[in-house]
């Protein structure tokens, strides 16, 4: 009996421990977008449109640099990131952590469940609001088809 209860508390210990690193894992990634650099990130991105917005057109140096600094923050994302690319946009991050800050999650799998259920959600609702549009501009075209045929009555 003691050897399995020793077995079990080490078991324990040992799953503990994984979640400890696991954790650790993905606080570093959430670390690193609440980090200076990405604040300074988002600051020289604030300034390059802002850049542009007044400079009117741009030559091809000024885009080619550009270019470099946004695939130059794309790599550093990639080398210090444990999720998937797919979640590499500025709003699934903005996402998750606005899910950390408002303790609506502990892991990184719960927020990323909650980022894709969301997502689905709000894509729901925009296809029904597409189809709501095509549904009132075939209604608004039978009613002027009926008009049409009333008024030809009308005049017969």
């Amino acid at each position: 009996m003691n050897n399995e209860k020793a077995r079990l508390i080490n078991k324990q210990k040992d799953y503990e421990e994984a979640i400890k690193l696991k954790n650790k894992k993905e606080g570093s990634f959430f670390k690193f977008l609440r980090s200076k650099e990405q604040k300074d990130y988002k600051k020289e991105q604030a300034k390059i449109a802002e850049r542009l917005i007044k400079a009117g057109p741009i030559d091809q140096a000024e885009i080619k640099t550009i270019e470099f600094q946004i695939e130059k923050s794309q790599e550093q994302l990639k080398a210090t990131s444990h999720l998937s690319a797919k979640y590499h946009s500025v709003d699934a991050c903005e996402k998750m952590i606005e899910y950390f800050d408002d303790e609506r999650v502990d892991t990184l799998k719960e927020a990323l469940n909650i980022y894709e259920n969301e997502k689905r959600h709000n894509d729901s609702i925009n296809e029904m609001r597409k189809h709501e549009a095509a549904q009132k501009k075939r209604h608004k075209e039978e009613l002027a088809r009926l008009k049409k045929l009333q008024k030809s009555i009308k005049d017969d």
